[in-house]
Formats: structure tokens, C-alpha cells, sequence
């Protein structure tokens, strides 16, 4: 895996072509991935149909394809992924995960959307890691919206910073 700091990180799958298309992106996923000290092992902190959810990450990568690990070298991540952790326990947002796909097509052609469908006790991944992010307080964040978060927008703004804040591993 290459690294025992916390990461945030983006991938995709086979069945996310949809999310691709419509968003033009290389990637449809989002996660944190750490290491669990009471419990050893890496851990993945993610939101996919079974809601938001920790799960080892042997089991979570299963099926990722294209992954992008980003660290940061000089910030405490772990408190990102704390904060992200309040999600914990929430159902998945079916419904936010369908606008992802309509508010992208709308991008396209030039309009803004916030997530029609958001929804504080439901998350997609994008949000969860979005929330992370944001509770760094890294510059470029103040005016996040995590509901209206996409994994492409977020994977470009680590590669974007890749210089001064992120740091991309390899497997």
C-alpha cells in the first residue's frame, strides 16, 4: 500500500460508466483510507450502498480501477477524517447520486446547481470526503459545498495543489 498516513482517495469502477459520461471525469469514486490502531490494519472510510460505512481495505479496493492516493505531508488528515466520520451510520443517497449525473450535464452547458436532492442524514461519497476536506480549513475551501461535490471536482483540486498541499503515492 506504500504508506502508513492517512490518504484521501479517488478511484472508479466498472459499473460507474454512467458517472463518468455525465461527468466527464477519470474517476467516480471518493474515500479516506487510514490506519485503524485499535483495531489494525488499513480502513476505508466510505459512502457506497450499504450507507457510510468503515470497512478493511483489502475489501473495499476490490474492484477499483484508475486509483489516485493523495497525502498531505504538512496536515493532520486524521482530523479531516474524523469530522467526516460524524456520517457514520447514514444511509446512502440514492436520489443525491442520480443529480450527480444531471448536475454535471448542466455544467456542461454552463449552469450551477446545488443538489436538489441533499439531504443531512443521507451522503455520497464526494460529500463525505468534501466534509473532510473542508475541516482542514485548506485554502481553497471556504466556499465548498459538500452536497453539490463531485469525486472528479475533488480529485482535480488535490492534483491542482499537488505542489504545496498533496502529495499523490503510488501503490
Amino acid at each position: 500500500m506504500g504508506t502508513d498516513q492517512p490518504v484521501v482517495g479517488f478511484s472508479t469502477t466498472n459499473i460507474s460508466r454512467f458517472i463518468r459520461w455525465a461527468t466527464d471525469a477519470s474517476v467516480s469514486y471518493a474515500w479516506f483510507e487510514y490506519t485503524d490502531h485499535d483495531m489494525g490494519g488499513r480502513w476505508v472510510l466510505e459512502a457506497g450502498p450499504a450507507g457510510v460505512v468503515r470497512v478493511p481495505f483489502a475489501h473495499a479496493a476490490q474492484g477499483w480501477l484508475n486509483v489516485n492516493r493523495f497525502i498531505l505531508p504538512h496536515h493532520d488528515l486524521m482530523l479531516g477524517i474524523r469530522a467526516a466520520a460524524q456520517h457514520c451510520g447514514d444511509k446512502y443517497g440514492f436520489l443525491q447520486i442520480g443529480s450527480v449525473g444531471i448536475r454535471a450535464l448542466l455544467r456542461r452547458l454552463g449552469y450551477r446547481l446545488r443538489n436538489p436532492f441533499a439531504n443531512r442524514k443521507k451522503a455520497i461519497c464526494a460529500e463525505l470526503v468534501a466534509t473532510g476536506l473542508m475541516a482542514l480549513q485548506l485554502p481553497g475551501t471556504e466556499t465548498w459545498d459538500p452536497e453539490s461535490s463531485d469525486p472528479m471536482e475533488l480529485m482535480t483540486f488535490c492534483i491542482m495543489r499537488e505542489s504545496n498541499l498533496f502529495q499523490r503515492i503510488y501503490l
